[in-house]
C-alpha cells in the first residue's frame, strides 16, 4: 500500500500545476505509464489484502486521468486552430489568385449556361421523338392486331354460315330419303299384291336384294340422323 500512496496528491499537484496551460503532448506518454503501474499494483493490492480498492489511489488514478484527458483536449484544440488559421491563409490565397490580372476576361458563365441548356434541350428532345416513334409504333401494332382480330371474326361468321347451310341440306336431304323409303315401302307393297309370289331362285335373290337395299336405306338414315 505505500507504494500506492507514493503516486498520490502531491506528484499530481505538481503535474497540474508544472505546464497546466501548454498544449503540447509533453509529459502524457509518462503520466500514462504511471497510471499503468498505479492499477497493477492496485489490483496486486486487491488480490493479496482481498479487501477492494482504497480511495486514495483510486483519487490518484482518476486525477491522472482529467489530466491526460485534459491536455489531450488542449492539444486537440491547438492543432485545430492552427489548421483553421492554415485554411484561412488557403482561403485568401485562392481568392486572391482567383481574381484576373488587369486586361483579362473572366470566362463567359453566361455562355456556358446556354451550352449547357442547348444539351438539356437537345436531350429532351432526342427523348420526345424517341417517344413519339415509340407510341407510333405501339399504334401501327394496334391496328394491326384489330385488323387481325376482324378478320378471324370474319372467318368465324362465315364458318357459322356454312355450318348452318349444311345443317339445311342434311335435313333436306333426310327429308327426301324418308320420302323415299317411303315410297319404296309402299312399291313394295303394291308390287306384293299384284305380283304372284315368286318361287325357287328367284324369290331368294329378291329377298336377299330387298334385305340389302333396306339396310342401305338405314344405315344412310343412321348417318344423316347423327349429322343433324
Amino acid at each position: 500500500m505505500s507504494k500506492l500512496r507514493a503516486f498520490s496528491s502531491p506528484q499530481l499537484d505538481q503535474m497540474s500545476t508544472g505546464n497546466g496551460e501548454t498544449s503540447s503532448l509533453e509529459g502524457v506518454a509518462s503520466n500514462v505509464m504511471v497510471l499503468l503501474k498505479l492499477i497493477q499494483e492496485q489490483n496486486k493490492a486487491a488480490i493479496e489484502e482481498n479487501n477492494g480498492r482504497s480511495p486514495q489511489p483510486v483519487a490518484g488514478m482518476l486525477a491522472i486521468l482529467d489530466y491526460v484527458r485534459n491536455r489531450i483536449e488542449k492539444a486537440h484544440n491547438s492543432i485545430g486552430k492552427k489548421r483553421e488559421a492554415e485554411l484561412r491563409r488557403c482561403n485568401t490565397e485562392l481568392r486572391r489568385s482567383n481574381i484576373p490580372p488587369h486586361g483579362i476576361r473572366p470566362p463567359d458563365a453566361a455562355g456556358e449556361e446556354k451550352a449547357r441548356q442547348r444539351k438539356e434541350l437537345m436531350a429532351s428532345s432526342a427523348a420526345k421523338k424517341s417517344l413519339e416513334v415509340m407510341c407510333s409504333s405501339l399504334g401501327k401494332e394496334k391496328e394491326i392486331m384489330a385488323m387481325e382480330l376482324a378478320r378471324k371474326v370474319g372467318e368465324v361468321a362465315g364458318l357459322e354460315e356454312l355450318v348452318n347451310d349444311l345443317k339445311a341440306q342434311n335435313a333436306s336431304l333426310l327429308a327426301k330419303v324418308l320420302t323415299c323409303a317411303a315410297e319404296h315401302r309402299d312399291k313394295k307393297s303394291a308390287g306384293a299384291e299384284r305380283v304372284p309370289e315368286p318361287t325357287g331362285n328367284n324369290a331368294a335373290a329378291l329377298q336377299e336384294r330387298n334385305r340389302t337395299l333396306s339396310e342401305q336405306l338405314l344405315k344412310s338414315f343412321s348417318i344423316l340422323s347423327g349429322i343433324c
